[in-house]
């Protein structure tokens, strides 16, 4: 288990223990009044990025956390607020410290990962799902996020792939996506490159929203185990195969595209097809990629309630589960 810490690098209490004996640590008005960034967000105040003592003073933060107890990598909150510069000096003292660690952004922009955050907020994605299980959107749309998401973004980055977190409604109700309407959005994050997330309960099926700043603890006692099961099969899934972890993206053209997609994950000399249908009723597509359309195929993982071992691909034909998935790899 790798240890995250969470820290908050754009703003402060309005009563910070260290206002006293540095007021112009933080942004102020032209009357001495503490300001933030965000009006409404009344009860914080924002450092003031300007004064370099600051600067120096939130990278010794990080780098006490990162020497002294060793944590795996951080968290930043509201990262996009802050100065490009400061996380690109930032970034690259803590690993020089600890060349491994794992630096996550709140927030979406390439800058981000070109100043050395190994994963940013695919907010992008997450907005497109929500509008296509809304019936406003559509799985082009779906798509064609995470086919801009890496045009835009250096190879190497990992995006946070999520359908809940913090900010949204949880993912099994029925604002967001529903239960069981959660289930081929959930794959889909499983299953794309990146990093996916799960938030804080989310596994239990839980449509209760946390509050952000009391103390809520996962309710075990009344999860959902259908959901339980949908995730750790997923988890499972994920943590085998180094071909979903690292592995390229290459979509595949599939009908009924409206209500399937289909892609390949392809790392090293191992190729996978993942076929995920968002359709409430049981789906046959039809691949229209030649290399794909036809053969036999062993399932790595599947949403069918029965055993399901092999499937013959004939004429581009594949069936498809109700909300599922199929995650195959070719027999040779």
């Amino acid at each position: 288990m790798a240890v995250i810490l969470d820290v908050v690098l754009n703003h402060t209490s309005n009563d910070h223990p260290m206002m006293k004996q540095h007021p112009d640590w933080w942004m102020r008005d032209g009357e001495g009044n503490l300001t933030r960034e965000t009006e409404e967000w009344s009860d914080v105040a924002d450092w003031n990025y300007e004064n370099p003592e600051v600067r120096e003073y939130l990278r010794e933060v990080l780098l006490y956390w990162a020497n002294e107890f060793e944590v795996d990598g951080f968290r930043c909150d509201a990262a996009d607020r802050i100065p490009i510069g400061f996380w690109r000096e930032t970034v690259k003292a803590l690993r020089d410290v600890k060349p491994g660690l794992y630096m996550l952004a709140e927030g979406q922009n390439p800058r981000l990962i070109e100043a050395g955050f190994d994963s940013d907020y695919d907010t992008a994605l997450y907005d497109r799902l929500r509008d296509y299980a809304r019936g406003e959107g559509t799985l082009d749309g779906v798509r064609h996020a995470v086919l801009r998401y890496d045009s835009l973004y250096p190879a190497d980055a990992r995006p946070l792939r999520f359908i809940e977190n913090h900010d949204q409604v949880r993912a099994a109700s029925d604002e967001a996506f529903g239960n069981p309407g959660y289930r081929p959005f959930a794959a889909l994050i499983f299953t794309l490159p990146g990093q996916p997330m799960l938030y804080n309960g989310q596994e239990t099926g839980t449509t209760l929203q946390p509050s952000l700043f009391e103390k809520e603890p996962i309710d075990w006692l009344n999860q959902d185990l259908n959901v339980l099961g949908t995730y750790r099969a997923l988890c499972s899934l994920r943590n085998v195969s180094e071909t979903l972890q690292h592995g390229g993206l290459s979509m595949l053209s599939v009908e009924p595209g409206d209500r399937v997609t289909a892609f390949t994950r392809s790392y090293r000399d191992d190729s996978l097809l993942v076929a995920i249908n968002f359709d409430s009723v049981e789906v046959t597509s039809r691949l229209q990629a030649k290399y794909w359309s036809r053969g036999k195929w062993a399932v790595l993982s599947h949403s069918f309630d029965d055993t399901l071992n092999t499937v013959l691909i004939e004429n581009g034909a594949l069936k498809l589960p109700p909300l599922g998935w199929l995650v195959m790899r070719r027999l040779k």
